[in-house]
């Protein structure tokens, strides 16, 4: 007779969903120095609370919100992303966003304050309805302030 043994190692029967594989893949920025994000992650000192280290504690801390964000924007635009860019995953400071919002949330984002409203020069060149590369030409090459490099048309009208 052959006695079947549990597995040990099944805790939570969240393997391979995209929730697992999203802290999985947080991990991995972190702590693989083969992985080619590392660089960006764990190589210039990004890491996660003890806590994530176990799957359950992340689970516990950021499930609820990832299921919030899926239902208003769908599983595939839902990733998992720091707030601060320059400090450790941790539930304070993270948050789940769209690629288009985590493509807003870079080191290099260059970020525009207009009335008081702060967003990023893509932000405002599609609100403007500009290109933003032209935007950005006035600004760094020709030092024009934000509003002119954003409202002033080709042909020299505003």
């Amino acid at each position: 007779m052959v006695k079947i043994m549990p597995r040990n190692n099944l805790r939570h029967g969240d393997s391979h969903t995209r929730f697992h594989n999203l802290w999985r893949d947080m991990k991995g920025r972190c702590d693989t120095q083969t992985k080619t994000s590392f660089k960006n992650y764990g190589g210039r000192g990004i890491s996660y609370i003890k806590d994530w280290e176990k799957y359950e504690n992340f689970k516990n801390d950021m499930y609820e919100s990832y299921l919030l964000h899926v239902s208003l924007c769908g599983e595939k635009q839902t990733t998992l992303d720091r707030i601060d860019v320059n400090r450790n995953y941790f539930k304070e400071n993270c948050r789940w966003a769209t690629y288009t919002q985590q493509a807003n949330n870079k080191r290099n984002t260059h970020y525009i304050i207009i009335n008081g409203i702060r967003k990023s020069l893509s932000a405002w060149a599609k609100e403007f309805n500009i290109n933003e590369n032209l935007v950005e030409r006035r600004i760094n090459l020709r030092k024009w302030n934000p509003i002119k490099a954003l409202t002033k048309q080709k042909n020299g009208k505003h």
